[in-house]
Formats: structure tokens, C-alpha cells, sequence
């Protein structure tokens, strides 16, 4: 492997176009959790943490929510927002709601 400190810019294309074909299998760690990160980005959007907006003795386990609320089962997410999209229909009748 090529020093990257000494890569052309040809040669540093042609590592990223060899890294993506390969499905990452040449990259850093870092490169790796970059792309992963961008991938959850793009699935969940991002998140953030309003500070002192809770009990910083709590903060912990907020943040290990926040993570674990990136994990949880496409198909969970999914009944969760059909439930959200149901409760905006209030008393509406089954068949008009199909409808």
C-alpha cells in the first residue's frame, strides 16, 4: 500500500474508486465510521442534544438512549410511525380512513 502522505491526486482517486468497488474493504477505520455515520444520517436524520435541558446526572443515559433509538428494527420504526399517522385521524371510522 501507498504512503498516503506521498499520493498524487490520481493515485488518491483511484484509491477511492478501488475503496467504494471494493465496498470498503482498503479504508481506515475512520473512512469507515464516516461512512457508516453518513449512512445513518441518511436513514434517521440527525439528532442532537439540547444541553442543561435536563439533569446533567441524566445525560448519560440520554445519550445511550439517542444510540440505541439508532438501532432499533426497520420494521419497528414503520409500526411506529403508522401508529403516529393513526392517532392523527382521532375518531375517525376505519373505512373512511382507508379511503
Amino acid at each position: 500500500m501507498v504512503d498516503p502522505t506521498r499520493m498524487t491526486e490520481e493515485q488518491i482517486y483511484a484509491q477511492k474508486l478501488e475503496n467504494e468497488a471494493a465496498g470498503g474493504l482498503n479504508m481506515s477505520d475512520q473512512q469507515k465510521a464516516n461512512r457508516d455515520a453518513e449512512r445513518e444520517r441518511k436513514i434517521y436524520g440527525r439528532y442532537w442534544v439540547w444541553e442543561s435541558y435536563f439533569n446533567d446526572k441524566n445525560s448519560q443515559k440520554w445519550l445511550d438512549t439517542a444510540e440505541a433509538l439508532k438501532h432499533i428494527n426497520v420494521h419497528v420504526l414503520q409500526d411506529i410511525e403508522d401508529y403516529i399517522l393513526l392517532k392523527s385521524f382521532g375518531k375517525e371510522k376505519p373505512d373512511k380512513i382507508r379511503d
